[in-house]
């Protein structure tokens, strides 16, 4: 579970660093929180790629890089979700549920 500890301290560093952007509000909070729970329940997962989809203030500025970082930090526990095997779920959810 170390490795997926990992990959939601990155996602959390991603939020606080671009939170100008509007990265550690409630939107994108929402989101991720979402696709951990599709991702735990074994469904299909997509990862915004663009501010718009993250709901970062893409109206306002360009969001390209947060939404960037948010992806590849987010996709990265996802994977690690996904790749887990079915006896250490229970590990997985717990983690998660915990960040």
């Amino acid at each position: 579970m170390e490795e997926l500890e990992t990959a939601l301290k990155e996602i959390d560093a991603a939020m606080s660093k671009y939170s100008d952007y509007g990265a550690c509000d409630s939107e994108p909070i929402y989101v991720v929180r979402r696709i951990l729970e599709k991702a735990l329940k074994g469904k299909p997962v997509t990862v915004p790629r663009t501010g718009n989809g993250w709901q970062l203030y893409s109206c306002s500025m360009d969001c390209s890089e947060p939404a960037s970082v948010l992806h590849h930090a987010c996709q990265k526990a996802v994977d690690i979700i996904l790749n887990t095997p079915m006896k250490n779920r229970d590990k997985v959810r717990s983690t998660v549920l915990g960040w």
